[in-house]
């Protein structure tokens, strides 16, 4: 509130100039410390899109627009409803989520209730109410039977999270890879992601599926890339950036993305081997990364996070109801004595049944198509790495090369301190001059000698 009410403050004072000011200007108009003005001005001007204007004697203008107050204000109404936005996300998320199965739940209840009016109007000719008391009980069952909500035993969960940590930490484990590439241990944790989560939050995983476990991928590459520049001093050989970015060392293409963005340089060893030099990853005393993954590889795609025990009541029951709601569609049809909007409406649940039962069947497609793409990329990178560690003749005369290359020119220096805050500044000038009066000394000696 404190830094609101002096942003509040620095806004009038500009507002009385022509909207082209300076700290000593701001501070001598409010009275507020040059530190907290400096701070605070700058947040403004990033804020609202001012300008700076530096003259030939070096004095500092910062140029607002004339409508800084309309910018502020509207600033503070976008930030109040992001903030709103952000608290009711998550409940219509939720909302949005159990609605697909609330409308299938409606609509049973329809054909259900249809079928009451039906089986009641037979009793009243045939005399035997057990029928229709046997429909009404079957229907509340059917209900029970759903769990529309269920929350998952924490105690079932550490086990299953337990076991996953045993078999991770057995020495069969490939720990240089980002994906395992023991099928066994892929099926175990896929397995144990199996959740019955009820009925209406079942039916949004069948119809969507889980996330994309590659969401990051891209991240996980440059963030390995980099670990790898940074082992190797900044000069790494295009063979071995291949197994993270997926593209051969022949197409030269495939680095630009990692050269751009840590702004590397390509160049060549003397014997004309290509090499990727990284000059600002080329830091001494840097921490440096050992257990750089041998290989980055995609993750396989799930068509669901639940069991075929929690698919089969949704697809049973979206089935029962599209042909429910169809039979009465095409009764109403072919009678022609009802109102067209209820003949409409019986289509509509029709329609929107049989997207439980023909989506989830697309989306199945999609996948195969989408892991067999996985599958071959994984394969490419399989073969680059199989070919890093055991490389040609070639390739083992370009690792020695540049081994000697990056011990020449990369220096690994000890760090010397220029400036501490922890002592005072004349404190720090005497040390200093002591050293270098000791060094001249040592130097001389050596001379003499």
């Amino acid at each position: 509130m404190k830094n609101v009410s002096i942003k509040r403050q620095l806004l009038a004072a500009i507002a009385k100039t022509d909207h082209s000011v300076t700290i000593p200007d701001i501070v001598a108009a409010t009275g507020v410390d040059f530190t907290t003005v400096t701070t605070v001005l700058n947040d403004l001007a990033y804020e609202l899109k001012a300008n700076l204007d530096v003259t030939d004697r070096g004095i500092i203008y910062y140029r607002f627009p004339k409508d800084l107050h309309y910018r502020y204000f509207s600033n503070r109404i976008l930030e109040f409803l992001t903030r709103i936005g952000i608290a009711v996300m998550p409940f219509l998320s939720f909302l949005f989520q159990i609605s697909f199965g609330l409308v299938l739940l409606v609509s049973i209840t329809i054909v259900f209730l249809i079928m009451l009016v039906i089986q009641s109007l037979v009793t009243v000719y045939s005399g035997n109410t057990n029928d229709v008391l046997l429909l009404i009980r079957q229907f509340i069952g059917l209900l029970r039977q759903l769990r529309l909500f269920r929350v998952s035993s924490f105690r079932d969960t550490a086990i299953k999270l337990n076991q996953a940590d045993e078999k991770e930490a057995s020495p069969a484990t490939d720990r240089a890879d980002i994906v395992t590439s023991d099928p066994s241990v892929e099926q175990t944790q896929t397995l144990l992601r199996l959740d019955d989560k009820g009925f209406l939050l079942n039916c949004y995983a069948l119809l969507f599926g889980p996330e994309n476990p590659n969401k990051h991928f891209d991240n996980e590459r440059f963030q390995a890339a980099a670990q790898l520049i940074k082992a190797n001093d900044g000069m790494i050989l295009p063979e071995q950036l291949a197994p993270l970015i997926g593209s051969p060392a022949t197409q030269l293409e495939g680095a630009f993305p990692v050269l751009s963005k840590f702004h590397g340089v390509p160049a060549a060893t003397p014997s004309g081997h290509l090499v990727y030099k990284f000059p600002e990853m080329q830091v001494a005393g840097a921490e440096r990364h050992e257990n750089v993954p041998a290989r980055i590889k995609m993750k396989k795609l799930r068509f669901s996070d639940i069991d075929i025990n929690s698919i089969k009541p949704i697809l049973l029951l979206a089935l029962a109801n599209f042909l429910g709601t169809l039979f009465f569609w095409w009764l109403l049809y072919i009678a022609r004595s009802s109102e067209s909007s209820t003949e409409q409406l019986f289509l509509i649940l029709a329609i929107y049944a049989s997207f439980f039962l023909f989506f989830p069947a697309f989306r199945w497609v999609y996948m195969q198509w989408q892991n067999l793409k996985i599958r071959k990329y994984n394969a490419k990178i399989d073969l680059l790495a199989q070919q890093l560690n055991t490389p040609t003749e070639e390739l083992v005369a370009a690792l020695t090369e540049i081994a000697k290359i990056r011990s020449d020119e990369t220096r690994h220096t000890d760090e010397h301190l220029v400036y501490t805050t922890s002592k005072d500044y004349l404190e720090q000038e005497a040390e200093q001059m002591l050293d270098r009066i000791n060094n001249e000394g040592h130097d001389s000696d050596e001379l003499s000698a």
